[in-house]
């Protein structure tokens, strides 16, 4: 029996030594640290795009636990993004927020019954008028 298969007589599994490399690498190399997760896949996904954009390397983790949400906790299979540098984990979490707290739409007020309505309508809620255009 080779020492890269199971040894079923043995309590002990050989690992082949590419592999022990790589666990040797991850263990002593890589600090990271959760910057975002959340229930809905499409938000961690859009902050995954804005991170790597920023040139900060990052993991996606739990991306496919989603199946096993009746036999775990539901909030334990959601997709967490990590920040693979600890140097790095300032400027994700600054990219993050700036990408939350961006006002770029403010309400409009409706000339025909002064009605505030959201940015994103482009009718009155109230009277179905129309938005002004864009200044």
């Amino acid at each position: 029996m080779s020492k890269q298969t199971l040894n079923k007589n043995s309590k002990y599994y050989a690992i082949p030594k590419l592999a022990k490399r790589r666990i040797t690498l991850v263990h002593e190399q890589i600090v990271m640290k959760l910057i975002y997760t959340n229930e809905n896949r499409d938000l961690v996904h859009n902050i995954q795009n804005l991170i790597e954009n920023a040139d900060i390397e990052i993991m996606l983790k739990n991306e496919f636990l989603a199946g096993a949400a009746g036999d775990l906790v539901p909030h334990e299979t959601w997709l967490e993004l990590w920040v693979v540098n600890d140097s790095d984990y300032d400027k994700a979490m600054q990219t993050i927020e700036s990408s939350f707290s961006s006002n770029d739409d403010s309400e409009w007020v409706c000339k025909n019954c002064n009605e505030k309505n959201d940015a994103s309508f482009e009718f009155c809620w109230n009277c179905q008028y129309s938005a002004p255009p864009p200044s």
